[in-house]
């Protein structure tokens, strides 16, 4: 599909690995494919026992530069449409290309880091043109859900002090500082009560968001499933005796949600009342957010027979209050870096189980003690509602330099190539970087990629003409190193 666009072996080893499986924490059988591509071309590699791999190649053209590190993660993030029948574990991505545009059909595309990892095979796969240092190519497992592989590598395998990381997202800007963050798992002990007695089955779904980036899409105005999901259920507790059935769907901490849904039990002829409550939260809600959420839509379905013990009259409400209780959004914005998120919080998934409501949340800051206030805030919360907060991984941030060599060589090449400045910035988002300022002491890194929009979303697509620009910044700056 990809035959004839160019860099044709980066689109060549993005449409070889795009028929993989790749989601988070099932990145074996790639590393697998990565190995049998180093033994195949007599290349230095070693694998841990999380499946990080490394690849080294000798520079080209008689350099005998130190080695530079160059390094992408092979997760990818599966988002798909309702309803789509697709196997992340077993189908290939369904590519499409759109003018400028490649996207998938229906999922998540895997640009975000497939573009940085096929970039890199097509360094290894051919003769490096001109004087190219030699190459410590780095593929990480599990980036998306916690930074797995760059917390658990070896600093021992990596002889350079160089890196670039190939993880952004716009070929027009370096990031060179991120945001840290941390998970936390906010949970109440919750009583069903057995009796169904006159009890009618309704389900509450709130679909058609944006969603996006928990990081990066953070302060697009867009709206939160579950926080829409909680004020519908809080303003229908007016218009009928509703109890929880069951709360869902878990969700991803990077992901902000597009969907979610109640199970509701209500009295035998609630109907009328409820529908009328949907009908005017809908368009209120389609009023708040209107010009953003152009595809919200707010229904219920019903009524059903209830199948499932709700929870008590009493823990109904609570566990409303407890959701409407949970920020979301932009907590605070940086005082040092003009319009960057300095703190947010996304409210990601919720479950609920026979004697259990959990709420998995995310957060991120440029500012370590907001970051831990934020996370105190998160306990105060539940304690108020007699529930537990526990804090499952924290990654740390990587503070901007500027001045170091390799963001001014990186200056100079863009410069030299394009004739204009490229804009430096830090991300309100996690990038390995942060990992490895701790894991790799004098580190100077960079981050570069190509245009890459609505990234942990089905709507992903990547600019084939920006990927052109980002692989001969790649070349440009390696030959200068």
């Amino acid at each position: 599909l990809l035959q004839g666009l160019e860099p044709g072996p980066l689109w060549y080893w993005f449409e070889c690995i795009s028929r993989l499986p790749r989601e988070s924490g099932n990145e074996a059988s790639l590393a697998d494919y990565l190995e049998r591509f180093a033994d195949e071309r007599s290349l230095e590699h070693l694998r841990d026992g999380v499946h990080n791999i490394l690849i080294r190649k000798p520079g080209s053209g008689g350099s005998s530069s130190t080695p530079v590190v160059i390094q992408a993660h092979m997760d990818m993030v599966a988002e798909k449409l309702p309803g789509l029948d697709h196997d992340f574990g077993r189908d290939p991505l369904r590519l499409r290309v759109d003018g400028d545009w490649i996207s998938a059909d229906g999922t998540t595309l895997g640009a975000d880091n497939g573009i940085g990892m096929a970039a890199m095979l097509a360094l290894l796969d051919s003769d490096l043109p001109g004087r190219i240092p030699p190459l410590e190519c780095l593929f990480t497992v599990d980036e998306e859900r916690g930074m797995v592989g760059a917390r658990e590598l070896d600093p021992e395998w990596i002889r350079s002090r160089r890196l670039i990381n190939l993880d952004s997202e716009s070929d027009r800007t370096f990031f060179i500082g991120c945001a840290g963050g941390q998970d936390t798992l906010i949970s109440l002990r919750v009583e069903r009560d057995g009796d169904l007695t006159g009890l009618e089955s309704w389900q509450l779904t709130v679909n058609g968001l944006r969603g996006g980036h928990s990081g990066v899409a953070i302060n697009n105005g867009g709206a939160n499933a579950f926080t829409l999901l909680a004020r519908a259920a809080d303003a229908l507790l007016e218009k009928a005796d509703l109890f929880v059935v069951d709360l869902g769907p878990a969700g991803r901490g990077n992901v902000i949600p597009r969907t979610a849904f109640a199970i509701l039990a209500a009295p035998a002829g609630s109907g009328e009342a409820l529908a009328a409550g949907v009908e005017t939260l809908s368009r209120l809600f389609r009023s708040e957010y209107e010009g953003i959420e152009e595809g919200l839509s707010l229904a219920m379905e019903g009524p059903g027979e209830v199948v499932a013990p709700p929870l008590s009259r009493g823990d109904s409400r609570r566990a409303i209050d407890f959701l409407m209780a949970i920020p979301h959004g932009v907590i605070g914005m940086s005082s040092v870096v003009e319009g960057l998120v300095e703190t947010s919080t996304n409210l990601a998934g919720v479950t609920l189980s026979e004697r259990q409501l959990t709420v998995s949340t995310s957060q991120r800051s440029s500012v370590d003690s907001k970051k831990r206030e934020l996370s105190d805030h998160l306990a105060s919360i539940a304690s108020g509602f007699d529930g537990h907060c526990r804090a499952l991984m924290s990654y740390p941030g990587w503070n901007p330099d500027p001045g170091s060599s390799i963001v001014r060589l990186a200056v100079d090449v863009y410069r030299e190539l394009f004739g204009r400045e490229p804009v430096l910035l830090a991300i309100h988002a996690g990038l390995e970087c942060g990992m490895f300022t701790d894991k790799l002491p004098g580190v100077e890194m960079v981050s570069i990629g190509p245009e890459i929009v609505d990234v942990h979303t089905p709507e992903e697509r990547v600019s084939i003409s920006s990927t052109q620009r980002f692989f001969r910044l790649l070349l440009g700056l390696l030959e200068r190193m």
